[in-house]
């Protein structure tokens, strides 16, 4: 299956890259828009998209700006609004209604879709999120950190090498091997990026009792990326009983690529047939 590639320009005239994979056969418009996660791209998730393609989604997978295909400083904001503002483009770009249209984030891009999520309830009818970026597990030294905050405010594109080893994402050796030949995966994060990124997930669990639509958040039980508790504690936090959480043990951070994924991929379908379809 051979996606639509397009580019639609941000509010800063930054070019973003666009996949689109058309359904299989025609029925009522469905949407999934994919937001991938850090020092990624979205062209990683072919096999999902055209998994989804083939029950009925049209699927629209950007590269965030910075990443892949798009433009702008490598995996770098200036202010994380701007991946806000890139998304609600892309909505009105392809002119997606919302009671058509599902988020599906992982990790940072989950994020992003939930933040999207509490500040635009109305711009959508549900929301996955694998993995997502609610705390983080890795490691970080007090002096870097020190050092980081500073340069964020003085010296904001200052990189700083990616401290997440590929073996901590998957298990999927296909995949790993993938990854270390993929010329478009960042290792390398700036200052303002990192303390942006922060500062997001700060503002996702204050907001967290505001956030309205469906939505289905997957963990890996065995993540060492992301903090598996922060992400339930924002779940509980929802006090939403449409917010619903599913961990699966053994798993580590990136769910699409796992081994076990088709369990995962059927999960997910189920979920979002019932919200656009009914049980």
């Amino acid at each position: 299956m051979t996606p639509t590639e397009t580019r639609i320009a941000a509010a800063d005239g930054v070019g973003l890259f666009v996949r689109t994979y058309h359904p299989a056969a025609p029925g009522a418009r469905k949407t999934i828009v994919l937001v991938h996660g850090a020092m990624e791209h979205g062209g990683r998730y072919t096999e999902f998209a055209e998994a989804a393609a083939t029950r009925g989604y049209e699927v629209v997978v950007p590269d965030l700006r910075g990443h892949g295909r798009s433009e702008g400083v490598r995996c770098h904001v200036d202010c994380g609004s701007q991946y806000l503002d890139d998304l609600s483009r892309l909505l009105d770009a392809f002119q997606l209604p919302p009671q058509a249209t599902a988020l599906l984030g992982h990790s940072l891009g989950g994020l992003i879709a939930i933040r999207f999520a509490e500040t635009c309830p109305q711009r959508l009818r549900a929301l996955v999120a694998t993995a997502p970026l609610l705390g983080l597990s890795v490691p970080i030294p007090a002096y870097i950190l020190w050092l980081g905050r500073w340069l964020s405010i003085l010296a904001p594109r200052t990189r700083f090498r990616d401290r997440i080893r590929p073996e901590m994402a998957t298990r999927n050796v296909e995949v790993l091997a993938q990854r270390a030949a993929d010329p478009l995966i960042i290792t390398s994060v700036t200052a303002r990026w990192y303390f942006e990124a922060l500062a997001a997930i700060g503002q996702a669990h204050a907001a967290a009792s505001q956030f309205r639509p469906p939505a289905l958040v997957l963990q890996g039980a065995a993540d060492r990326v992301t903090d598996v508790a922060a992400a339930e504690r924002w779940v509980a936090a929802t006090g939403n009983a449409a917010v619903a959480w599913h961990s699966f043990a053994g798993q580590l951070h990136e769910l699409l690529f796992e081994p076990e994924r088709a369990e995962t991929y059927r999960l997910i379908f189920t979920w979002l047939n019932q919200q656009f379809d009914g049980p």
